[in-house]
């Protein structure tokens, strides 16, 4: 019996020398800073977290949430550009968005970032969906938090469009609207972005607070970030963690 209550003999010889060629890859000293690799020690379900987001299965990883009652959830994983100015993320994810609509105005309402700088991050996106009952910004950030996700900006919502033009259909909708949850004050009205699914049509749009939560609206929120190879050097990259930090100050080696 070993130290941590399990033998060898539990594990198939496949996971075994899985664990070997795992051992073998790790950076060696040198490679990796003495603090960092200590904050990973000290934060074991962070590095879980990043390990199964790259290991796992998507279908399996959204099993880590439970849906509210009546609803769903939807994990999935896509590159968000750093750099790419508003009106080009706008018409990336919407390009059937009118010329008139507000979503064009308030791309100085929100600030860069996290993460900041040029290239693109690969960020793990949770979506929920409160079902017929319907639901609110308040009760899916209510619901987000008590995973330790993050509020989305609408750049990576943005993302969400460009890269999955498919989603509504992946998630056997025709028409869903997937909301950033980030809100900005526009012409005194506290409003969100989102974009808009109708069959093969996608629009961006702005909308009041109080006009989201129906039975086809999701919530996004983002999970973590992961170093993509197309962030260019020198890049800020923060990790969004589902389990808070330890009291190690594990932050300050990713800003």
């Amino acid at each position: 019996m070993s130290d941590h209550g399990t033998t060898s003999q539990e594990f198939p010889a496949w996971y075994i020398t899985f664990q070997i060629a795992a051992l073998k890859n790790l950076p060696r000293p040198g490679e990796i800073d003495e603090q960092i690799a200590l904050g990973w020690s000290d934060n074991g379900e962070s590095m879980k977290h990043v390990l199964r987001e790259v290991l796992v299965p998507p279908e399996q990883i959204a099993g880590d949430f439970a849906p509210p009652p009546g609803g769903r959830v939807h994990v999935l994983t896509i590159p968000v550009s750093l750099d790419k100015p508003w009106n080009a993320a706008v018409q990336a994810a919407g390009p059937s968005t009118p010329g008139e609509y507000d979503i064009w105005k308030v791309g100085d309402l929100y600030l860069p970032g996290p993460p900041t700088g040029r290239g693109a991050v690969q960020t793990k996106m949770v979506l929920v969906n409160f079902g017929s009952t319907g639901g609110n910004l308040a009760k899916a950030i209510a619901w987000a938090e008590q995973y330790g996700l993050k509020k989305t900006n609408p750049r990576q919502v943005f993302a969400i469009g460009e890269h999955k033009p498919q989603l509504n259909r992946e998630l056997g909708a025709n028409s869903m609207y997937a909301v950033a949850t980030e809100e900005c004050f526009f012409e005194g009205n506290r409003q969100v972005c989102n974009v808009w699914w109708n069959d093969a049509k996608r629009k961006a749009n702005l909308n009041w607070t109080d006009n989201v939560g129906n039975a086809n609206d999701w919530f996004v929120f983002a999970c973590y970030f992961l170093r993509s190879p197309a962030v260019e050097a020198g890049v800020s990259v923060s990790i969004f963690r589902v389990h808070p930090p330890s009291p190690r100050n594990y932050d300050e080696y990713f800003d």
